[in-house]
């Protein structure tokens, strides 16, 4: 077994609550051991942590970025800094975790119809300069917060490329919610 299957295993043979404590000491701060923590803390949907994972949001580390993303939209449902998390979608240097971004926003606002983020993922969806990957998570974003069900939307991992088609439905969907909408 590897040096680092070895500190994986020791430290997943630590508890949740000693791992935090020792976050919030500042001892713990390996950066893998800091993505696992933020990971499982999300998975036992601790909102007790949720100031701390919102904090990870400027980690250096990407794995850290983008499980903070997850543990934050995916399992705690905190919207605490959606802000952020749009310039992660924007400018993030990883492209997991402007992916990410796209996704937790998209859940985040299921069905809310809530402008600025639509916004935001059109932005995204629109830029040709953007991986193709993100640009689909984008739009996967938008027909979640216009309320399309997800069973009738197609998966942004099969999808090859964003076609004339989606960008027109992206605008109309838009259109429907704010005639006004008017983003380039």
């Amino acid at each position: 077994m590897g040096k680092r299957a070895k500190r994986v295993e020791r430290l997943e043979e630590v508890s949740i609550d000693s791992r935090l404590e020792a976050y919030r000491r500042g001892v713990l701060q390996d950066d893998e051991a800091v993505a696992s923590l933020v990971a499982d803390l999300g998975r036992e949907g601790r909102l007790d942590a949720e100031w701390e994972i919102s904090k990870l949001l400027d980690h250096s580390n990407a794995m850290v970025r983008y499980n903070a993303l997850g543990a934050l939209g995916f399992d705690l449902g905190s919207t605490v800094r959606v802000g952020r998390m749009i310039e992660i979608l924007f400018s993030d240097p990883d492209l997991d975790c402007r992916r990410k971004a796209a996704a937790v926003l998209g859940s985040l606002f299921r069905g809310e119809k809530n402008l600025r983020t639509l916004g935001a993922l059109e932005r995204v969806l629109r830029d040709r300069q953007e991986e193709t990957s993100v640009r689909l998570f984008a739009y996967s974003g938008i027909l979640d917060i216009v309320g399309i069900p997800r069973s009738e939307q197609p998966s942004p991992h099969r999808m090859k490329a964003v076609s004339e088609a989606e960008l027109a439905q992206a605008r109309a969907l838009i259109l429907e919610i704010d005639p006004n909408y008017l983003e380039d």
